[in-house]
């Protein structure tokens, strides 16, 4: 199975170009509060991008709600194999923003709070999501909002996090107080985040490219390199969480594979995005910090590729990318040290139905 030796940790210096950072039903109806500003039109599609973490929330008001330094946090700790396991990567492509504020260490997940710490993601266009996910799931009935609808969401030992639709975008925020964090304090900030995200121009919804995992073309390349193996689907009931709403609007793939003969046998992850630019890619791929790691020929899968191979005392494991006209595919597995299977696989991904 997979190695604990590996944190997914997310990071990017390429926050300040794609969001500006420093580097229906059973939802309920979005507020009718006044209309927010529109995007200027012309005959070329204007793309707005996400908005500006600086113009979401002002570090003073970080550091009256949780203590701490309130200093942006520039995410710029990074770490080859992270695609799957962090919806930040997704977020960016989708044209969304991630933001953050406090101290946090280099080695811990963006995806995890630290006190006197704020996490604000948003990403446009997850309206349907939204809805879907909350039939299937059931989350609690969240705290009111001029502008949005919460839903889930607690607050409990200084942790406080809820989600909330506004105007069609999916916004998550979580904070952690270095003393007690209260749960009215918290909601009063949310709500200065949805009313400055609604005062700013809407941000253009990307066009999504839904795959399925289940898909005969991916199954097939999986088995003719591999063997049999299971897909295994998410753990449990849907989950009303930013991560699987990307997935069910077809903003992020991502496919899990393993060996039918158990916990020593072979396991694979396959990630899909698209619209990413090169300055993420560029990014992700600055990242190596695994001390052993060696390269991996990824000649076979053109010019713009990387590839990684990894060891340590219980596994290892090869991670290859590839950018390929604005599709970013990843192919990692684990507990093998044929890194020509992983290769192999990704030639044969990016030939097949299913990536296009």
């Amino acid at each position: 199975m997979r190695s604990s030796h590996w944190t997914i940790v997310a990071a990017a210096g390429v926050l300040l170009a794609l969001s500006g950072c420093t580097p229906g039903a059973e939802g309920g109806p979005t507020s009718t509060a006044s209309p927010r500003p529109t995007a200027s039109s012309s005959p070329t599609a204007v793309t707005t991008p996400a908005p500006a973490c600086a113009d979401l929330a002002d570090p003073g008001v970080i550091t009256a709600l949780v203590g701490g330094s309130g200093t942006p946090q520039k995410f710029e700790h990074l770490q080859p194999g992270g695609i799957y396991g962090d919806a930040a990567w997704s977020i960016w492509t989708a044209n969304g923003a991630v933001c953050g504020w406090g101290e946090r260490g280099a080695d811990q997940s963006i995806e995890q709070p630290m006190p006197g710490t704020v996490l604000l993601q948003v990403v446009p266009g997850l309206e349907s999501a939204w809805n879907a996910l909350a039939q299937e799931s059931s989350p609690s009935a969240g705290s009111p909002y001029d502008g949005g609808v919460s839903l889930g969401g607690h607050c409990d030992r200084g942790l406080c996090l809820t989600d909330v639709l506004v105007d069609g975008a999916w916004l998550h925020v979580q904070a952690e107080g270095e003393s007690a964090l209260g749960e009215s304090a918290f909601h009063g900030f949310v709500q200065g985040v949805v009313t400055r995200y609604r005062a700013l121009p809407a941000p253009t919804v990307r066009q999504p490219h839904p795959r399925s995992c289940d898909d005969p073309a991916l199954q097939s390349a999986v088995k003719s390199v591999f063997g049999d193996g299971d897909l295994v689907g998410p753990d449990g009931s849907p989950q009303f969480v930013l991560k699987d709403a990307l997935a069910r609007a077809g903003y992020l793939t991502a496919c899990r594979f393993d060996s039918s003969s158990g916990a020593k046998g072979w396991e694979t992850f396959v990630t899909v995005l698209d619209d990413a630019p090169p300055s993420l890619v560029a990014a992700y791929r600055s990242g190596t910090d695994h001390p052993d790691s060696r390269p991996v020929d990824v000649s076979a899968l053109g010019s713009d590729a990387s590839g990684l191979y990894e060891p340590t005392v219980d596994s290892e494991r090869t991670i290859v990318d590839v950018a390929d006209g604005g599709r970013w595919l990843q192919v990692e597995t684990y507990n093998t040290d044929d890194t020509a299977k992983t290769v192999n696989l990704a030639q044969k991904l990016l030939a097949s139905s299913w990536v296009k």
